[in-house]
């Protein structure tokens, strides 16, 4: 004889439903508070949310925390709730997805969220956030010469680029001799090659135009941290640059850059 164990689990729809038309879509926030704990409980089951945006307005829509049965599918919708503006489905089975948009007039938009698959049940859970995407408070910061100054052994400065070709620096009043631990961290723990922040640090001389070597341009990991230590040759200014070497953008690219001595 063989014997064997039968698990039964209680499965419900989620908090949101009914939420199955863009007419019933539940309203969202655009500060980055997450809705948790979605899931799909029929196969036919679409999750529609909305959002009010003014005219120019770039926005990140972030599925994640993913059931193993869940390959997300992110779709954002106009104003009608009917045209189809832009989608993504990059990822599988358990992957995130994200979604950056600038929408051209104000009003009322709309996101789907459905499941690739037919799958149902508490395996297709996800989480789901939109944030609105801007300068920080460091722009313009996109030249040696508006280089922002950091502080060592102060609290870590919060950054993030709001566009493809954004260039953030700083620049640091080093001591000759005293090793130094440059560190920058993804803030928004997205680890995944196609979404999350990929850092790239490089360190310029004190004309702000030459890179030094080394340790030159650092982009030892894909995510979510790059870090070095180094001793600067002379008592200066030396400048820092971060830049993101996908060109990811958005309102979940938010870093932090810290230097210790």
């Amino acid at each position: 004889l063989t014997s064997y164990d039968i698990a039964v689990e209680l499965f419900s729809p989620d908090a949101y439903e009914q939420d199955d038309t863009s007419a019933a879509a539940v309203t969202i926030a655009t500060d980055g508070t997450p809705q948790t704990n979605h899931n799909i409980d029929v196969a036919s089951d679409p999750d529609w949310v909305k959002f009010t945006l003014a005219a120019g307005t770039t926005i990140t829509v972030n599925a994640y925390n993913a059931g193993v049965s869940m390959d997300l599918v992110i779709e954002l919708y106009d104003t009608n709730g009917s045209t189809l503006l832009s989608s993504k489905d990059t990822g599988l089975r358990g992957d995130p997805e994200m979604l950056t948009y600038t929408v051209g007039a104000a009003g009322t938009y709309f996101v789907k969220v459905r499941n690739f698959y037919a799958d149902t049940g508490p395996l297709t859970r996800y989480d789901l956030r939109i944030k609105v995407a801007g300068p920080d408070v460091f722009e313009n910061d996109d030249l040696y010469t508006q280089a922002k100054p950091v502080t060592v052994d102060a609290a870590p400065q919060t950054r993030s680029f709001d566009s493809a070709t954004d260039e953030d620096w700083v620049r640091l009043s080093a001591v000759a001799g005293v090793p130094y631990l440059i560190r920058v961290d993804n803030l928004d723990n997205i680890q995944n090659a196609d979404q999350g922040t990929d850092l790239v640090l490089a360190f310029y001389d004190t004309n702000g135009t030459s890179l030094l070597s080394p340790p030159g341009s650092v982009n030892k990991y894909l995510y979510p941290v790059e870090y070095t230590t180094f001793t600067f040759p002379t008592t200066a200014i030396y400048y820092l640059k971060v830049t993101e070497f996908n060109g990811k953008v958005g309102a979940f690219s938010n870093y932090s850059l810290e230097v210790r001595a």
